[in-house]
């Protein structure tokens, strides 16, 4: 329990070092929600799935300048 803690520790500590990455067009995705999250597998995103339910959750499209453009 305690090496996933530190595993989830570092691996924030570098997404926020590194930042989140850019699409082709400029355009930067961040997803807050519920470590139980099924991605839409058009972004690639690699999350694990640790429950079987289902959340509903909001997420903002921004510009490279941290516009928000849209949002659900």
């Amino acid at each position: 329990m305690a090496s996933n803690a530190v595993f989830v520790m570092l691996l924030l500590v570098v997404l926020v070092v590194w930042g989140i990455p850019r699409d082709c067009a400029g355009q930067r995705y961040a997803m807050l929600a519920p470590r139980t999250v099924r991605p839409h597998t058009a972004y690639e995103l690699m999350v694990s799935n640790l429950g079987s339910g289902t959340e509903q959750f909001m997420y903002e499209i921004v510009t490279a300048n941290d516009t928000v453009v849209g949002a659900t």
